[in-house]
């Protein structure tokens, strides 16, 4: 049998206006030989003409059009998703070990893709032909920009790119394709995410890349696959994406909530019950005395971390966030064990959890289950104040849910994160244990302290445990 599918040509469209272009409905045109071609629009678009306000006026009149189109579109505002589960890294794993073993044949025949599994199918055999020789290229092109990495660090770049093709290709490509589907970043930008920026746009999605504060500092060989609009003005920090009015939306593109598409601004779905929990939580204006602070220590466990001999490597701390025993902790806590154990304040018994629900690498927070009824902290996710007085409950060195006071001190950002920092003490042990204001409310997650100087610690803040857990939280 003859293989007769050819892959998608696609020509990178120079724009001298690609906020209006990004809403032009671009087609697949297809030859007499039956292959699809498509001029696409990747372009980074930096700055802003004009005054602010009308620059994010545009920017909502070009969100607001494309969530009102025919075509298939997703916004990213805070980063690619990066909640991976389990079962997903375990079945990409599966795949890209396979990949790479296929791929070490020398010498490389293209051809041998075709059958091969990369995970979800595109409808359209032409993007699905052209989605695995893209996939092999964006490897390619890593290994040439990063010569003197390992396999190990080629692998999980794959794996990475192989998880964000399953959760976005859906969304942007979910049928037989005659329309280009739209994407809009916004905001800063990670290198692996640009990468799989450039899959997409081979795959013909328009992209348009958009931040007012500064262009992004790739290698040239990357950058070469978008095409620039650099304006005049620039802000000095990046501002969130601005939100439709509830009544402006009349329709989704995407309905799940996925990691930072258009959903972070104003569709992030909070069950009634949560919301209740949220505005109870946010709403009590009542100050607690510490001891009365104290008694949520029955909410916040210490956490035994073992390897597959049953061996105690590690370990920390951990809160419960809903009462039928899911467990809030930091990632790097977990993430070399095999198994854990939880313990409860005045409970003898060790309950064991045998795997980690999620986790997210960026945020420092994983989520584990435990078989018992609980009680827990409400989560708070409105801004803290520099100087708002705080206590950490926690583990430190083994010493079950000590107690700590402090007050917030700062706030600092490492590789686009955003961190608490406190005064509250905190030692081996601490991370992961709850960082909580004097109303009972969870504020953070506390996670790292500097080895070098005293009383400078910090913390996950609470707007990314509900991001990271929301589905997880429970009510009062």
């Amino acid at each position: 049998m003859i293989f007769k599918t050819k892959p998608l040509k696609t020509i990178l469209y120079t724009s001298s206006t690609p906020l209006e272009d990004m809403k032009i409905e671009n087609v697949y045109n297809r030859n007499k030989n039956k292959s699809l071609i498509k001029p696409v629009l990747f372009c980074r678009y930096i700055g802003y003409k004009g005054d602010e306000q009308s620059y994010y006026q545009r920017l909502q009149d070009i969100d607001y059009h494309l969530i009102n189109s025919t075509v298939n579109y997703v916004k990213i505002t805070e980063g690619l998703d990066r909640t991976f589960n389990n079962d997903e890294v375990h079945k990409y794993k599966q795949i890209i070990d396979s990949y790479m073993k296929l791929e070490s044949i020398t010498p490389f025949n293209p051809l041998c893709l075709i059958s091969f599994d990369l995970g979800l199918v595109i409808a359209d055999d032409i993007l699905e032909w052209t989605k695995k020789l893209e996939f092999r290229k964006i490897l390619t092109l890593f290994r040439k920009n990063n010569p003197h990495t390992n396999s190990t660090v080629i692998r999980n770049f794959g794996i990475k790119i192989l998880i964000w093709m399953d959760i976005y290709i859906k969304k942007l490509f979910t049928e037989k394709v005659s329309s280009a589907p739209k994407l809009i970043y916004y905001g800063s930008i990670k290198e692996h995410e640009y990468y799989f920026l450039i899959l997409l746009s081979k795959l013909g999605c328009d992209i348009l890349y958009i931040n007012p504060k500064d262009d992004i500092r790739f290698s040239r060989s990357i950058l070469e696959y978008s095409t620039l609009t650099i304006n005049r003005c620039f802000t000095n920090s990046i501002i969130p994406f601005p939100q439709q009015k509830e009544n402006n939306v009349t329709s989704q593109k995407v309905t799940k909530p996925i990691h930072n598409n258009q959903e972070t601004t104003n569709n992030i779905h909070i069950s009634s019950q949560n919301t209740l929990h949220q505005n109870t939580a946010t709403n009590s204006k009542i100050e607690k005395s510490y001891e009365e602070l104290a008694k949520l220590s029955t909410s916040i466990v210490m956490i035994k971390v073992y390897n597959k001999n049953k061996k105690v490597i590690g370990g920390g701390s951990g809160v419960a966030i809903k009462n039928n025993g899911y467990i809030i902790t930091n990632f790097h806590v977990v993430r070399k064990g095999f198994y854990f154990g939880v313990l409860f304040e005045n409970d003898e018994t060790e309950y064991l959890a045998t795997n980690i629900i999620k986790y997210h690498t960026d945020f420092d927070l994983a989520l584990l289950k435990v078989e018992r009824n609980c009680t827990f902290v409400p989560l708070n996710d409105k801004a803290l104040v520099r100087g708002q007085k705080i206590i950490t409950i926690g583990s430190p060195l083994g010493l079950f849910n000590t107690i700590s006071e402090g007050i917030v001190s700062g706030f600092r950002s490492f590789d686009d994160n955003k961190m608490i920092q406190i005064t509250a003490p905190m030692s081996a042990g601490s991370s992961g244990g709850a960082l909580i204001d004097l109303y009972g409310n969870l504020v953070g997650i506390t996670t790292a302290g500097y080895n070098e100087g005293q009383n400078l610690n910090l913390a996950v803040p609470a707007e990314y445990i509900k991001f990271f857990a929301n589905q997880y939280l429970s009510s009062r």
